[in-house]
């Protein structure tokens, strides 16, 4: 899902017909065939419906800005709330300038990672529009969970740490 998965995918169909010119040839049914079978978890990932849930690992300025166009582009949503957590070798103020103001509600966590930053250092990122901090991700689930209404979007992303957590929370796996 988003613009920048077709741009993956043509570059992939590039690198595949590259490959002719070593003598490696894949038919194109193949090529077909892998992407009707491709599953990429936690980039643009539905876990929920009601209200509707998306995963995605984002964890730069530029897949933040990419995320925010697929959003736009494939969901219908009244409220969008925020479940963020970052860690803290990643472009911080980047990723959060990307996201002030676009949601309606921020809550702020951390991942069960030494490298995540801190909720609160996260906050002073934002200007408006913080809900809470929260420093595990199942609680900020749940929290979530309680604020959203049927028709909000609860989007979970800012690291493949917290994107992780999330995807155990809603499979019933516990780490």
């Amino acid at each position: 899902m988003g613009e920048h998965q077709l741009i993956n995918a043509a570059t992939a169909v590039g690198l595949v017909e590259a490959l002719r010119f070593f003598k490696v040839k894949i038919d194109y049914s193949s090529i077909k065939k892998g992407f009707a079978e491709a599953v990429w978890p936690g980039r643009c990932e539905v876990v929920s419906r009601k209200p509707l849930v998306v995963l995605d690992g984002a964890q730069n300025s530029a897949s933040i800005k990419a995320l925010k166009e697929a959003i736009k582009n494939n969901f219908e949503y009244k409220k969008l709330i925020l479940i963020l957590g970052i860690s803290s070798d990643k472009d911080i103020s980047g990723i959060c300038r990307q996201l002030n103001g676009w949601v309606n509600q921020a809550i702020l966590t951390r991942a069960k990672s030494s490298r995540a930053e801190s909720p609160q250092a996260l906050a002073q990122h934002f200007t408006t529009n913080i809900h809470s901090c929260i420093s595990g991700v199942r609680e900020a689930l749940q929290r979530a969970l309680k604020m959203a209404q049927v028709k909000d979007l609860i989007l979970v992303t800012g690291s493949l740490f917290v994107v992780g957590e999330a995807r155990d929370f809603f499979s019933g796996n516990s780490r």
